[in-house]
């Protein structure tokens, strides 16, 4: 059994997939969840679309991925500085390891909700993902909505 990680020089965490564009669609296009001023954590936000776009619509958001990535993160946020001044909203990011998830970064600040967009690409992440799922529910606040998109790619997956 793999580990949930990179998976070549590239890695998909270098990719902008398409569950990140649908959720970050239906935020700034929903009256049902208003993103400017909410604190959001991002788990697993490879290239930063989702909370580099949700920033931009006002929140302040906390980008975390697996260390081979951060500075791939800082260096998006840093290009879209000026979109996310004009939105009133910032980003930052941290290191996030799934398999040994700091309970001090995800309970160092308030957050009003949880998101993340195709973190469960293959069997080997569920059981990372169900880690950080657990880690969470001690270290946010009741009731904290936790929003994922998720691309199917087999039954067995989406099953998991």
């Amino acid at each position: 059994e793999g580990e949930c990680q990179e998976s070549s020089a590239e890695g998909p965490g270098l990719v902008v997939w398409s569950s990140g564009l649908l959720l970050l669609h239906y935020f700034a296009q929903t009256s049902e969840v208003n993103m400017r001023g909410r604190r959001v954590l991002e788990v697993g936000s490879g290239t930063g679309v989702l909370g580099i776009g949700l920033a931009a619509l006002g929140a302040t958001v906390m980008l975390t991925d697996l260390p081979s990535l951060v500075p791939v993160l800082r260096l998006n946020i840093g290009l879209n500085d000026a979109v996310l001044r004009q939105g009133g909203g910032s980003a930052e990011a941290e290191t996030l390891d799934w398999n040994h998830p700091s309970r001090e970064l995800l309970g160092c600040r308030p957050v009003d909700c949880v998101v993340g967009s195709d973190v469960v690409y293959s069997l080997a992440c569920v059981q990372p993902f169900q880690r950080v799922v657990a880690a969470l529910r001690v270290s946010v606040r009741p009731g904290t909505p936790l929003y994922v998109a998720h691309k199917s790619r087999s039954t067995e997956l989406d099953e998991a």
